[in-house]
């Protein structure tokens, strides 16, 4: 069986905002037109409609790979879960996805929506998925009729996604404002923007890493969408830059700084909450030209191969033992880690 594992790689793809940007996503939402949404069917009307959709779409893309649940005990459904090709939701209710083969887009049939496309990247890829994801998603549209009022735009299970059906969203390092304790500024001036800005692990964590996503999806066309989105997270990224050189100006508080990885070493164990926060501290001192730290694209995507998800579908092992192992692998990414200083004397590994 094929297998892939999100956020896809685009090595070859570069932005600036790459710096503090970890990954993003781009996802549509369409529903048929004539059919009620996927919460108000009943089993026989979402198996005949996931079905034809399933038969039709197989036509369009026949180099894509299309699953029913059906063929996977639950263990195994979970495993997709924990490589975040498909949601929570889709497992409780979900029947078909797919994918293309190299893991450039995916989709769910029948999830809150009758079809939901989308991709993952490393970095801010946010134009390049919108070039892999648009012509996927015309292409649909001249063999399906999707629910559209001329007023609203597209309909779908949830008003928020009304429009365009389009949500954009990323994962930044936001370590300097976090320090700085300039978050909720910028959350309520989010809001007041039409987007949102959540911590990655949750609500009270001290974690550095921060979701960004419109949840409004009306009145825009989706290039303006796009364009406008972009605009916010430029804006986020100089604020965060701002107040890392804010912060580490003084040589002092970049010492203390890279000191602080050293605290790793005298643990044995890391749970997702302070891997993440150690990572972000990593990341952010590479990015300030403070550490030399190879294949820096790998080491971000920890965040999602030693997700609480992925330990316990993916590794199947428990808590204790995934914690284990989570701070056995910073280990190995901090032994690589350099740090940059003038004097040749004091540079040298962490560990």
């Amino acid at each position: 069986m094929k297998y892939i594992t999100l956020p896809h790689s685009s090595p070859d793809k570069k932005h600036s905002l790459d710096q503090v940007v970890w990954s993003s996503r781009v996802r549509f939402a369409r529903n048929i037109e004539g059919r009620t949404f996927p919460w108000r069917m009943s089993e026989r009307e979402a198996f005949e409609l996931d079905e034809a959709l399933t038969e039709l779409l197989r036509k369009l893309f026949p180099e894509a790979i299309f699953l029913h649940t059906e063929g996977f005990d639950s263990e195994e459904l979970l495993r997709w879960y924990a490589r975040r090709v498909i949601s929570q939701n889709f497992v409780r209710q979900g029947r078909t996805f797919g994918f293309s083969p190299d893991g450039a887009w995916t989709l769910m049939l029948l999830e809150d929506d009758h079809i939901r496309l989308q991709a993952c990247d490393m970095g801010y890829r946010i134009p390049f998925m919108m070039e892999r994801l648009v012509p996927v998603l015309r292409k649909m549209e001249k063999h399906i009729d999707f629910a559209f009022d001329e007023e609203k735009g597209y309909l779908t299970a949830s008003l928020l996604n009304v429009g365009t059906g389009l949500r954009f969203s990323v994962i930044l390092n936001l370590w300097g404002l976090v320090s700085l304790k300039r978050i909720q500024p910028l959350v309520e001036y989010a809001n007041q923007m039409s987007y949102m800005v959540v911590n990655f692990v949750h609500d009270e964590s001290s974690s550095p890493l921060f979701y960004v996503f419109n949840y409004y999806s009306l009145g825009l066309s989706e290039q303006e969408m796009q364009e406008e989105f972009q605009r916010f997270v430029q804006h986020i990224v100089s604020l965060e830059l701002a107040a890392r050189q804010e912060i580490l100006q003084d040589e002092e508080e970049r010492r203390l700084c890279y000191m602080e990885l050293g605290e790793v070493r005298e643990f044995d164990a890391l749970s997702y909450e302070d891997m993440v926060y150690y990572l972000g501290l990593v990341d952010m001192l590479a990015q300030q030209n403070i550490l030399d730290l190879p294949q820096q694209e790998e080491m971000r995507r920890l965040i999602f191969t030693y997700s609480d998800e992925a330990i316990a579908y993916e590794y199947q092992l428990d808590q204790e033992e995934g914690n284990h192992l989570r701070w056995r692998e910073v280990n190995t990414w901090l032994r690589r880690v350099h740090l940059k200083l003038r004097s040749k004397r004091n540079s040298g590994a962490l560990v």
